[in-house]
């Protein structure tokens, strides 16, 4: 995976042979006070979509749990997809506690995010490298240059422009993580396709 960094260095280099990134108007490189607004939501914030593999693993969302100006609380979920042989079965939960330091990363907003049972050593340092407001969707390097997009829980489906922006600074290949069953249990689900 092309860090993100490279990735911009390439579309500068490239940028006159018609290949560059195509920003939504109005953007603007974000700041710490991005990275606080993303965050300041009792809505539940779903990932996805990622460029890495987590076999099994999907229904990922973070809860915010408190706030400061320079810290963030929060419980992160992820639902344990059953194989194909307990299809019926649903799946489990999991549910963890988690802290983060907000504060930049070189010149990117970044989240240093770390398990409540884990020392501050073992923390991991996302930079965030896209927000969009409207669309209430976020895009999160992680260190080894691997990318996130998350968004809202009312912006589920609803991200275009965040979308194309991902597509664009993390690659085409990525790894849906949200289905329409987090939210329905009720969802049908059809074909191996499906984003159930």
């Amino acid at each position: 995976m092309v860090s993100f960094t490279r990735h911009l260095a390439l579309t500068l280099i490239f940028g006159c042979s018609a290949y560059a990134i195509k920003y939504p108007d109005g953007w603007k490189p974000p700041r710490l006070q991005s990275l606080r607004d993303m965050l300041s939501t009792r809505e539940k914030i779903w990932l996805t979509m990622r460029t890495y593999d987590v076999p099994y693993r999907d229904c990922i969302y973070w809860l915010n749990n408190g706030m400061t100006k320079n810290e963030y609380d929060f419980y992160y979920w992820q639902r344990r997809r059953p194989k194909a042989s307990e299809w019926h079965q649903g799946g489990s939960k999991l549910k963890v506690h988690r802290y983060a330091k907000l504060g930049y990363k070189g010149r990117w907003p970044a989240m240093i995010v770390r398990d409540y049972s884990k020392t501050e050593k073992e923390a991991r340092t996302d930079r965030l490298i896209f927000w969009s407001e409207s669309e209430k969707c976020f895009i999160l390097e992680l260190p080894d240059g691997n990318c996130e997009q998350h968004t809202w829980q009312s912006n589920i489906w609803k991200t275009h422009e965040c979308d194309n922006v991902f597509f664009a600074l993390c690659g085409a290949w990525n790894y849906p993580v949200f289905r329409k069953s987090c939210i329905d249990p009720n969802a049908i689900c059809v074909g191996l396709t499906t984003r159930c």
